[in-house]
């Protein structure tokens, strides 16, 4: 490990200096023919079998952050076999691409537009669980493709948004006639030009917004270290620099640490939901907006509000989490079902 983050730390140098050296007078906006040409990529199928270790060592990592919450044994393959539980999927269908192909920050060529766009974040999301996927080693498939791009802001504050679609089902065949899957996930990013600092890089900037003003129902408190954010990097076979290499994240991104990763965030707000609720209800649908930066080191908390439903669990909740000095940093929103609801 000490190797790894060395070598990025050096990467992280040769980057801030290459970085200092540019500079894009004129910065355009995006012409549409790029526009397009993103959208034009054909969809990508990426293939995978659902062994439980992946999902296993997930699940360690985010008990290591939760408190009074035990580590799993051992993963087994139960019979019946046991669903992937909500969230896990972030650390199955990693990208195919070799480092060689990747852009200079470690991210997806295919979702960017390019220079002088290239500060890339996680701007929020949504992931909806029509069905399960169970932890038995069967095979199952992702097609992911970029549904929508376009550009907000005043001219040259553009920012790029681009909206990347992944489904996912059991199976490897008969990919491009499916027409039902088991979840569906959209993932907005959004790109910055190169000079924007940290502090403009989210959907709204103010990361002073009040939280929720209705009082939490239930709230868990945690700290992510470089080593949590390193291990959820090596499971989701992400290699984004923000969140491996504090140099770049600081001279080149503008950031004041390393960066907690988007779909990091999404999955303990899912665990601390799902935790709470117990084995008699389960997630149906996840919307998600980041609001503000969430960094390594510092305290984040995640509290729940019943808002609308039947019963203890069953409805409507609000999920949220808050920065180190109170402000909101994610606002999301779940449909809760009972369990029988989603079967394989």
């Amino acid at each position: 490990m000490r190797l790894l983050l060395r070598a990025a730390s050096g990467l992280g140098r040769q980057c801030c200096q290459a970085g200092h050296r540019r500079t894009y007078a004129a910065s355009p906006s995006p012409p549409p023919s790029i526009l397009a040409a993103i959208k034009a990529h054909p969809p990508k199928v990426i293939r995978d079998y659902l062994t439980p270790m992946p999902s296993h060592l997930l699940a360690t990592t985010l008990s290591d952050l939760l408190p009074t919450t035990p580590s799993p044994s051992s993963p087994v393959v139960a019979s019946p076999p046991r669903l992937l539980p909500p969230g896990h999927h972030l650390v199955y269908f990693p990208i195919q691409l070799p480092p060689s192909a990747l852009v200079p920050d470690g991210a997806d060529p295919h979702h960017s537009p390019g220079p002088p766009f290239t500060r890339r974040v996680w701007a929020g999301g949504e992931v909806a669980f029509a069905g399960g996927l169970p932890l038995d080693g069967r095979a199952v498939v992702c097609r992911e493709r970029v549904e929508d791009v376009h550009v907000r802001g005043a001219e040259g504050h553009e920012k790029v948004f681009v909206d990347v679609w992944r489904r996912y089902g059991l199976g490897h065949e008969d990919v491009e006639a499916r027409q039902e899957w088991e979840i569906t996930e959209r993932r907005t990013l959004v790109f910055m030009r190169e000079q924007e600092a940290s502090s403009n890089s989210y959907t709204n900037p103010d990361s002073s917004l009040s939280p929720d003003p209705h009082p939490a129902s239930h709230s868990v408190s945690l700290t992510p270290s470089p080593t949590h954010l390193f291990h959820f990097s090596a499971l989701s076979f992400n290699a984004h620099a923000i969140h491996l290499d504090p140099l770049y994240a600081r001279d080149v991104d503008g950031h004041r640490a390393l960066l907690v990763h988007g779909p990091l965030t999404l999955a303990l707000m899912l665990r601390v939901l799902s935790d709470h609720l117990g084995e008699g209800a389960r997630v149906r649908r996840f919307t998600y907006r980041n609001h503000a930066p969430l960094y390594v080191n510092e305290r984040m908390t995640i509290s729940l509000r019943k808002i609308s439903g039947i019963g203890e669990t069953q409805g409507r909740w609000d999920v949220w989490v808050e920065g180190p000095e109170g402000g909101l940093a994610v606002k999301g929103t779940a449909e809760v079902v009972p369990a029988e609801d989603i079967t394989v």
